[in-house]
């Protein structure tokens, strides 16, 4: 089983609209409560790295276990 994950993105559209990616990524199944919570965290940095790397605007984005 594997853990799964919605990260949800607010875009900025060039004209001003606000557009909503939305996203589902699976990892790798965890063992532990603080294994899950450690992937979550990884994932989030590694989130935020790409919207940077890849200059997104965006007004917010969420990420959630599903």
């Amino acid at each position: 089983m594997q853990n799964t994950y919605r990260i949800e993105v607010d875009r900025i559209e060039p004209n001003g609209d606000i557009f909503t990616l939305i996203e589902y990524r699976k990892l790798k199944a965890t063992k532990t409560i603080k294994g899950r919570d450690r992937q979550m965290n990884n994932l989030v940095n590694r989130i935020a790295e790409e919207l940077k790397y890849y200059q997104v605007p965006h007004k917010r984005y969420t990420i959630s276990a599903v």
